[in-house]
């Protein structure tokens, strides 16, 4: 802190070395993070900011906040490289590209054009077991509930998307009997609330076990229209083939609610 008491002078410098950032619930591990940080008292400048995810993959970035202005507009740039940055049991997936998120205190806007390298997606074998519900009946005092009475929340900060994902192929869905590889594109517009996905997922590949048998998927797409929750529309068709029938499997509707339906060549009663 240099100048005088009308016109002080502010000179920042922050370093950091061998940081570290694990999140247990999402599976992600940021690791040997170094970042630089110069700036007065108008403007913080993110000089460099670097980390790797535990194993190839790393993120690079740079970025700036402006002090002067009260409602601190920032500026954000990451490049990813090779980065996984969720491990979870349903999934996990190694992204590359760039990413800039800019915005002031009150709004931010993010914007990507990703590559997913590799992604896996396993479908749980089960749903779980369900907890039987007990009916409670909790007698307080009327000063007792309003002490337990928790205050409005503060609403979210919302941001602005503008993402574009690109998945070339080795994108694989497993579980329940299915082992797939899928490939496609998908954009994601709207808001961090209410998230606007759409795009499609094709299939190239792929087989269904199902009544003993091995059907091999000869169509597969997955559609997202846009709805809200993001609810993808699901379209396979899987077949057995002998010598005297084809079996054909079609499941099709929302992901939430897939219907299943069963035909042959030549026709057959159901069972």
């Amino acid at each position: 802190l240099s100048g005088t008491k009308k016109h002080p002078q502010l000179t920042v410098s922050i370093d950091l070395d061998h940081g570290k950032y694990e999140n247990l619930q999402t599976g992600t591990l940021l690791n040997d993070i170094e970042m630089k940080i110069a700036g007065n008292q108008d403007q913080l400048k993110l000089q460099q900011l670097k980390f790797n995810d535990g194993e190839k993959g790393s993120v690079t970035g740079v970025g700036q906040v402006d002090l002067i202005n009260k409602k601190f507009p920032f500026q954000v740039d990451l490049k990813l490289d090779q980065a996984v940055l969720i491990r979870l049991d349903e999934f996990t997936g190694t992204l590359s590209g760039d990413f800039k998120l800019n915005g002031n205190k009150e709004t931010a806007m993010i914007q990507s054009d990703l590559v997913m390298n590799q992604a896996s997606i396993n479908i749980p074998s089960s749903a779980g077991s369900t907890v039987a519900r007990i009916e409670v009946e909790e007698v307080v005092s009327a000063e007792e509930t309003m002490q337990q009475q928790t205050p409005k929340s503060t609403p979210v900060f919302k941001a602005g998307l503008d993402v574009n994902l690109s998945i070339p192929a080795r994108c694989y869905v497993r579980g329940r009997g299915l082992e797939s590889e899928w490939a496609g594109k998908i954009s994601v517009t709207g808001n961090t609330e209410k998230p606007i996905v759409l795009g499609n997922l094709n299939v190239k590949r792929g087989a269904l076990d199902f009544l003993d048998r091995k059907f091999i998927i000869k169509k597969g797409e997955i559609d997202f229209n846009g709805s809200n929750p993001p609810i993808p529309m699901i379209d396979l068709n899987a077949e057995f083939k002998t010598k005297k029938i084809t079996g054909i499997v079609k499941v099709t509707g929302n992901a939430s609610n897939p219907q299943l339906k069963l035909e042959s060549q030549p026709s057959l009663p159901q069972d």
